[in-house]
């Protein structure tokens, strides 16, 4: 609580400092054509595919500039390989030390244009940009707090894509908003030969992929496993094939439900695929059920329809974008909250705990036309 509060006192005071401060940054009169463009990209791999509309509508525009993707995670250079040029990696987290190592590759990149995505700290991105001595920064205004920023963008409660195609505007004016990654022959080959394996014919019953976790540090988002095995139980007794998917964060969860419940329709994924691996491979289903997480966007990007279980998070900024999706939620007066930094709850996740098995059950049904 500690934390939050003093988070909190910290951007009040950018806030009040960048308020008296904006009128002495001024918006470049004119914006010339960019040569060298750095994207700072920040969030995880859910952000990360909600910004590739705008990535590949920059990449379209120009296509003779240098486009370079500042990121913490390896997974961009996987999931964007063909797209920009060049990957300014930071192994390390989002630490002060990782911070300082972003703005040293950003320098010798010397970009002329840097673009912060929706999910970028508002003044932590405007002040890396304005060190990095680029003469155009583009990002966000969050109540003042993006003033080191020359071409500032307002925030409105919509949709993460729309959001980044709004920041990318005063460059690119038409933003496809279509969510892609870039996915190689040999990934598309590999996803099919795994999918093979498991699943023997493609002609049956609707095919769903369940994962029925998230990652450690998303923690607050999981809804109990007990209820994942119940709702797998009710699809596969009406004799649905299901595919229960995760990483290595998720496996206590995928060998809870391996463990209790043994049917022929029940298939668990032990392979590790990359990223265009996993997208291509759920592109084959007819429907993935899931936490807030990024598998839904990595289906949506493959067109796959989803059934998706939102606690304290917001379905309005996130929600699988593009497809047909039923959201699951309960509509109480402390959510969203994102108040995940939090050790418990002061209502112990009612958001999650309230959602029953019959619902997300019946959500499906209803996507499913089952």
């Amino acid at each position: 609580m500690t934390n939050i509060v003093l988070r909190n006192f910290v951007r009040t005071i950018i806030g009040v400092t960048g308020f008296f401060m904006n009128a002495l940054v001024s918006r470049p009169e004119k914006i010339v054509e960019p040569h060298r463009i750095a994207i700072l990209l920040w969030g995880g791999i859910g952000n990360y595919i909600l910004f590739s509309p705008a990535l590949y509508a920059i990449r379209e525009k120009f296509p003779g500039a240098n486009i370079a993707i500042g990121s913490f995670l390896g997974i961009a250079e996987e999931m964007f390989s063909k797209t920009p040029d060049v990957f300014l990696k930071v192994k390390d987290k989002p630490s002060l030390k990782g911070v300082f190592k972003l703005l040293f590759l950003l320098k010798e990149y010397k970009p002329d244009t840097v673009i912060s995505t929706a999910m970028s700290p508002t003044f932590l991105t405007a002040l890396i940009a304005f060190l990095s001595g680029a003469k155009v920064r583009i990002g966000m205004d969050r109540n003042n707090r993006g003033f080191l920023n020359n071409v500032k963008t307002e925030q409105r409660n919509e949709h993460e894509v729309l959001t980044n195609c709004r920041i990318i505007e005063p460059l690119v004016k038409e933003c496809q908003t279509t969510l892609q990654i870039d996915i190689s022959k040999k990934d598309k080959k590999l996803a099919q030969q795994v999918l093979k394996n498991l699943v023997r014919d493609k002609i049956g019953p609707p095919l769903i992929a369940i994962q029925p976790g998230s990652g450690r540090r998303q923690s607050f988002k999981r809804w109990d496993i007990k209820n994942f095995k119940e709702l797998t139980e009710k699809l596969l007794s009406k004799g649905l094939r299901s595919v229960i998917v995760g990483t290595e964060e998720e496996r206590e969860e995928i060998d809870y439900i391996a463990r209790h419940i043994k049917h022929k329709n029940l298939k668990i994924l032990r392979e590790r695929l990359t990223l265009p691996q996993l997208t291509h491979f759920v592109g084959n289903f007819d429907l993935i059920i899931a936490n807030d997480t990024s598998l839904v966007h990595l289906g949506a990007a493959a067109g796959t329809p989803s059934v998706v279980i939102y606690g304290p998070t917001n379905p309005e900024k996130n929600e699988p974008w593009g497809i047909e999706s039923r959201i699951v939620r309960k509509k109480l007066q402390c959510s969203p909250c994102y108040n995940y930094h939090i050790p418990m709850c002061q209502y112990n996740f009612r958001c999650l705990q309230e959602i029953t098995p019959e619902e997300v059950f019946d959500a499906a049904m209803d996507l499913l036309s089952f």
